[in-house]
C-alpha cells in the first residue's frame, strides 16, 4: 500500500482548499535519475538572449566550465550552457534575464548544478552541452559558497542532514538547494551499492532528514527498493512516518494497516483492498479497526 492514510489525507486537504494561480505537479524522487547532469562549475560568461515558441519572452543562460562532477550523461567539449526557467501565473515558461543572472551568479562564481539536456531550446552542435533547469523537474542552480566564500560541496563528502541548518532566506537562498545536491549523491550511492551494509548505512542517513524539510523524496519507494525484506522495509517506513505524523495520525495509520492485513489474509487482492478502504474512509467511517474492517469487507463483497 502506498501509504494509503497519507494519500487519503492529501486528497481531503486538496479538495478542501481553493487553488489560485498556476500549480505544477512535481514527481518526487524515487531513485537516481541518470538523465540529470549533476556537477560543480565556474561561471565564465553568459549566453546571448534566445527565443522559442515555448518561452514567454526571451531566455538567457550561464556559460559554465566544469570543475567537479557527480554524474554527467555527456561530457562537453569546453563548457555547458545552462538556462534556468520559471513558471508564470498563466503556466507559461519564463526565461531569466541577463541582469538577473549577472546579479545572482557573477563571473568566476562557483555553482552547483542539477539540470537536464535542453528540450525547449535547440541542442548545441559544437560538442558542448546545453542544459535547462525546467519547472517541475526538481533541478537547481545555486552558489556553492557561503558568505565567507568557503566552498560548501565536495564530491566524496558524506553529508550530515541532521545538523544542517535548513534556511532559505538568511543566506540569500544559497543554502536552500544543498540538500538537493547531497540527496542526489546518496541516491547514486544507493544505485551503485554492492552490499546490504552499504545500503542500510545510506538509508539510515537519509532517514535523518528532518520532517518537512525535504518534501521531494519518496521515502516509501526508496525503502521498498533497497530494503532486504518486508520486516526491514516496515521498520524504515514506520520510523519515517513517526517523524512526519502526529501521534494520533500514526495510530490511525496503524489501524488502516491492521485492517488491510486482515483483508489480504482473507484472500482479497492488494489493489482491491486499498480501493475499498479508501472508499470507506471517503464515506466518513470513523477510523476504528472493527467499523473500518466491516465496511471495507462489505464493499469488497459487492
Amino acid at each position: 500500500m502506498k501509504n494509503l492514510f497519507l494519500i487519503t489525507c492529501f486528497i481531503l486537504i486538496f479538495l478542501g482548499h481553493s487553488i489560485f494561480g498556476c500549480s505544477l505537479v512535481t514527481k518526487p524522487l524515487r531513485n537516481f535519475d541518470s538523465t540529470e547532469y549533476i556537477f560543480i562549475g565556474e561561471v565564465i560568461g553568459y549566453t546571448d538572449s534566445l527565443e522559442s515558441p515555448d518561452i514567454n519572452g526571451q531566455a538567457n543562460g550561464l556559460v559554465v566550465k566544469l570543475k567537479e562532477s557527480v554524474h554527467l550523461p555527456q561530457i562537453p567539449k569546453t563548457h555547458f550552457e545552462i538556462f534556468p526557467y520559471g513558471l508564470g501565473a498563466d503556466c507559461s515558461t519564463l526565461g531569466a534575464s541577463k541582469e538577473e543572472l549577472q546579479r545572482d551568479f557573477p563571473i568566476h562564481s562557483e555553482v552547483r548544478v542539477i539540470a537536464k539536456e535542453a528540450r525547449i531550446l535547440p541542442k548545441l552542435s559544437d560538442g558542448n552541452v546545453r542544459l535547462e533547469e525546467r519547472p517541475g523537474e526538481l533541478g537547481s542552480i545555486s552558489l556553492n559558497t557561503e558568505q565567507d566564500k568557503k566552498a560548501m560541496f565536495t564530491k566524496n563528502k558524506v553529508f550530515n542532514y541532521k545538523s544542517f541548518k535548513y534556511v532559505v532566506n538568511e543566506y540569500s537562498g544559497e543554502l536552500s538547494f544543498l540538500p538537493d545536491f547531497e540527496v542526489r549523491k546518496d541516491l547514486l550511492r544507493l544505485k551503485n551499492s554492492k552490499t546490504h551494509v552499504e545500503r542500510i548505512e545510506i538509508l539510515n542517513r537519509l532517514l535523518q532528514i528532518p520532517p518537512h524539510n525535504y518534501l521531494h523524496l519518496d521515502f516509501y519507494s526508496i525503502f521498498k527498493t533497497y530494503t532486504r525484506n518486508e520486516s526491514e522495509f516496515k521498520r524504515f517506513d514506520e520510523t519515517r512516518l513517526r517523524m512526519e505524523l502526529t501521534k494520533a495520525e500514526f495510530r490511525q495509520y496503524k489501524t488502516i494497516e491492521s485492517v488491510r492485513s486482515k483483508l489480504i489474509i482473507l484472500g482479497y487482492q492488494h489493489d482491491d483492498v486499498d480501493k475499498a478502504i479508501g472508499k470507506a474512509i471517503e464515506e466518513g467511517y470513523e477510523i476504528s479497526k472493527q467499523k473500518l474492517f466491516e465496511r471495507s469487507l462489505q464493499l469488497l463483497s459487492k
